[in-house]
């Protein structure tokens, strides 16, 4: 199967859900001063949710940039990422009603682990055919095991700590961000295929 069709059904997901959190959105009752202080914290985990949201995306989009055909296997893996992403905007709700309940930071932490943790099986377990599954690329790819799984330890622990604070789910998701710092797959192809250009010289 080609992934043009499940790379154009995911990102429509992602883009319903960047949606359903402007849609949660709700109208001070104040004006002023004090209606921008009553918003403050919708607006803030709005933001919040929406670049954890849009890292999440670009995870997704830089594992399915170097897939060439996909099996069934991968699809319903896809769809358990996706899935726990959906939460969120439910998670991102209790927060902004309540910042300093931890269960609205619990539960958007929580999702945003669950998917990363599906988003390795996918990788392990899920059948496709990628142009960077190589030998020459194990360290690379070793590295990038490594670090979702740290990732993914990390999200568990500040999860079960946000209930005793909400700062941990807060600081956890606040590090989504750094997901811009891991190798693109687009390198490490330009880096083989260059390679391979130096043999060939």
């Amino acid at each position: 199967m080609r992934k043009e069709r499940l790379e154009l059904f995911s990102d429509g997901v992602f883009a319903i859900i960047l949606t359903l959190l402007v849609i949660d959105l709700e109208v001070p009752r104040a004006f002023g001063l004090a209606g921008l202080r009553e918003a403050t914290p919708g607006l803030l985990v709005h933001a919040g949710a929406f670049f954890v949201i849009g890292m999440a995306w670009i995870t997704h989009h830089q594992f399915f940039e170097h897939i060439r055909t996909v099996g069934r296997g991968l699809l319903g893996w896809n769809l358990l990422v996706l899935f726990w992403i959906t939460l969120v905007p439910y998670g991102a709700r209790i927060a902004a009603a309540d910042p300093g309940n931890g269960l609205g930071a619990a539960m958007m932490a929580g999702c945003v682990t669950l998917s990363l943790a599906s988003t390795i099986a996918m990788v392990w377990l899920g059948k496709f055919d990628s142009a960077v599954m190589d030998s020459r690329n194990l360290s690379w790819r070793r590295r990038r095991r490594n670090a979702f799984l740290g990732e993914v330890a990390l999200g568990i622990v500040c999860t079960a700590l946000s209930f005793v604070s909400p700062w941990f789910g807060y600081a956890y998701l606040s590090l989504g961000i750094a997901a811009l710092v891991v190798k693109p797959v687009s390198d490490v192809l330009a880096a083989q295929q260059a390679a391979e250009a130096a043999e060939g010289a």
